[in-house]
């Protein structure tokens, strides 16, 4: 009795490619992987240094809006007096 392989499909081949192609995404994905250290990265943390900044970029801001006015106050003041003499 002679034994015949069954011819290879085409879904069988482009199965096999596909195979292939994970293959090498799996292994760059594990390459990438391990250069990115996320485990010294706390999201947690890096979001409470947002919101700290932000508090201080506001409290910035209020003590500019002070100090324009004080200068308004002063300009309004001022300049009168300078006016008279």
């Amino acid at each position: 009795m002679i034994w015949i392989d069954p011819p290879i499909s085409k879904s069988s081949y482009a199965n096999e490619e596909l195979m292939m192609r994970l293959e090498i995404i799996e292994d760059a994905i594990l390459r990438v992987d391990e250069k990115l250290d996320f485990k010294d990265l706390d999201i947690f943390n890096l979001k409470q240094e947002l919101v700290k900044k932000e508090e201080e970029i506001v409290k910035i801001g209020d003590e500019v809006g002070k100090y324009k006015m004080f200068l308004v106050v002063c300009m309004l003041i001022v300049v009168p007096l300078f006016r008279k003499f």
